[in-house]
């Protein structure tokens, strides 16, 4: 399958008896880890919330560094809600502080926002003060949510030629979600990991965390060779293909390098064993796996070519070969054989099914099935793919979108363009989506949305501003496994939204079925005595959007800001009576309503005047009101 992102370039060091030149230590990079304390990090993953998943993995990841490795952590999002400046450096970056990371992610509260751009920004900050290399590894569950450019924080941050690298680590982001976070890395020459599972964030943390590899040892320069007559020119060859044969010419390159040194492959051996042997060593350019059988011998063979060969080649079964990129060593140009291939599978299927496709065809490893809207020629981002490599017959989504899709079979062979050698059509049908709610509701209170959907894992309702197509920072949003009817809590700014049943297909996420809501604004009263004693318990009554996060307090008269309140507690959904103690000081105060929405928005919607005044005994509370529908 095509690379979306650049990938990670690793040295091996090979051993040899040849002298060494000169070696160099290499610098083990100053980390800094950004670590994702928004809210969003409750979502759950096989049922277990992503906070204690990547609380358990950076734990054990750290427990494994060098106990010198100079490590720091930056937390975003984690002591505040709505506030985009929640960003704080709870370890500075220093060597053997993997234990003190380890204790403070365990104490982080999940609840604010995502400013991971600025996040990267204060990292690099800290680190600059010293020359030396340094890397930030930011792991994040959801994109830039404070208006902020990561893509561009990578160009600024490259262009300071700062010795400066940055990994990102998609902890459960889609695919759309990662493409727009993995720009960081990219921009900084590091790399961007799709972690879904705990296994895939452990893999992640594990590669970025860890010490450099030393660099090998160089070897030492060749001696001069007398060119001989060079017939040239030659011309590249495939990385890895099977079927492909080298017949060397018996002629030199006469490049004077030496051949690779002699193996012992085994009996069985694979034609991955062979390349892997080649990779392993630098003298060797191409390779060659010849099958048990073959040229009537009884067991495999590996043959291990250098820089000076030059090869014709032709085309048998079992056989496969490749060369390395930096030697042409073909005396025609590559040109592969357009082999035979067939695809059997139904001609339609359900969006959201799995599609078994029987598969016949070179079965290259890199070779995979794909599924592109009709009249669709690109070969990469396409909704939905499978590699070959994992076993036929193919299991491969099908899309969440329905419409007339092909279904390809793509041959792709390191170093050569990518082949389409079979297709068929396929009309992916719809799903049955209803959503069922109120025409119009007031802001801030609870909506209850009845629906129909196919329930998966991932699926959700959400609340976003009407004719909205992003699929991410709603006014508000729960997953259907969540209840059905589904309690969604309203935005308190009044207006024309959508709610939307969103479905996570192998696309991404996909909007199913939208229907018009208009919010009202939000409206309160209370009821509560005029004057009561100090310290005596106050009854108030009240109505106004009780969602679990709107609160009553008891506050010195005029307070606007949304702390220092004397008495305060929460409003239950459904409820219309609560009760607070009154301050022990005798004076004015005022009751307020404050009204709270899921992504943090407040307002004040009522005010009630209330005095503390020695001796007063408050009278008994009324019966508390019928709850709706009673």
């Amino acid at each position: 399958m095509p690379s979306f992102f650049r990938p990670l370039l690793l040295a091996f060091a090979v051993p040899t008896a040849l002298p060494v030149l000169a070696q160099t230590t290499p610098i083990t990079p100053r980390t800094m880890i950004v670590m994702d304390g928004s809210g969003s990090m409750w979502g759950q993953i096989d049922g277990v919330p992503k906070l204690e998943i990547a609380r358990n993995v950076v734990a054990d990841v750290l427990a494994g560094m060098e106990p010198s490795a100079t490590l720091g952590l930056i937390a975003y999002g984690h002591r505040r809600r709505g506030d985009c400046s929640d960003i704080e450096v709870m370890v500075e970056p220093a060597p053997g502080s993997a234990s003190a990371i380890a204790e403070r992610v365990n104490t982080m509260r999940f609840q604010g926002r995502t400013p991971l751009t600025e996040a990267v920004r204060r990292a690099a900050e800290v680190l600059r003060s010293s020359e030396d290399p340094a890397t930030v590894v930011l792991v994040t569950d959801g994109i830039e949510t404070c208006e902020a450019d990561p893509c561009a924080l990578g160009r600024e941050l490259e262009a300071s030629g700062v010795n400066f690298t940055a990994h990102v680590v998609g902890f459960g982001l889609s695919a759309e979600e990662g493409a727009q976070v993995a720009c960081l890395a990219e921009e900084t020459g590091g790399r961007y990991f799709q972690a879904d599972d705990a296994a895939a964030l452990t893999e992640a943390l594990t590669q970025t965390l860890a010490a450099p590899e030393p660099a090998p040892e160089p070897r030492p320069e060749p001696l001069p060779v007398e060119p001989a007559v060079q017939p040239g020119p030659w011309y590249q060859g495939p990385g890895f293909m099977n079927g492909l044969q080298l017949q060397p010419t018996g002629r030199s390159r006469a490049t004077g390098a030496p051949m690779p040194a002699e193996i012992s492959f085994p009996a069985e051996g694979t034609a991955e064993m062979c390349q892997t042997a080649c990779a392993s060593d630098s003298l060797c350019t191409a390779w060659q796996y010849e099958p048990p059988g073959s040229l009537f011998v009884a067991e495999a063979r590996c043959h291990l070519y250098g820089a000076d060969a030059e090869f014709d080649y032709s085309f048998d079964a079992g056989f496969a070969a490749g060369t390395k990129p930096d030697e042409p060593q073909l005396t025609r140009p590559f040109e592969r054989p357009l082999p035979d291939a067939s695809l059997s599978a139904p001609l339609s299927a359900p969006a959201l099914s799995i599609l078994t496709v029987e598969v016949g065809g070179p079965l290259n490893p890199l070779d995979y099935l794909d599924i592109i809207e009709e009249g669709g020629n690109r070969l990469n981002a396409v909704p939905s793919y499978a590699y070959l490599r994992d076993g036929v017959p193919v299991r491969i989504a099908v899309p969440a979108t329905p419409g007339r899709y092909t279904l390809r079979y793509v041959e792709e062979v390191e170093g050569q363009p990518p082949r389409i050698l079979a297709s068929q059509p396929l009309e992916v049908t719809a799903l049955t989506y209803a959503l069922m709610a109120p025409d119009s509701a007031q802001g801030g209170g609870m909506l209850s949305v009845d629906w129909v959907g196919p329930a998966g894992e991932r699926d959700y309702i959400d609340i976003i501003e009407a004719g909205a197509e992003r699929t991410n920072a709603a006014a508000s949003d729960a997953y259907v496994n969540e209840g059905n009817p589904l309690p969604l809590i309203l935005p308190l700014a009044p207006g024309l939204y959508d709610i939307r049943y969103i479905v996570e297909g192998s696309e991404g996420r996909v909007v199913a079925l939208t229907r018009p809501l208009t919010v009202t604004a939000p409206q309160a009263t209370l009821s509560a005595p005029e004057r009561v004693g100090p310290g005596t318990e106050v009854t108030v009554d009240f109505t106004g959007p009780a969602n679990g996060r709107s609160w009553i307090d008891l506050s010195p008269v005029g307070n606007q800001d949304f702390t220092g309140e004397l008495s305060y507690d929460y409003l239950a959904p459904g409820s219309s009576r609560m009760t607070l103690w009154a301050p022990a000081e005798n004076g004015d105060y005022e009751l307020r309503f404050v009204a709270e929405d899921m992504r943090g928005n407040r307002q004040i919607l009522a005010r009630r005047a209330i005095t503390v005044v020695p001796g007063i005994v408050p009278p008994p509370a009324p019966a508390a009101p019928a709850a709706p529908g009673k």
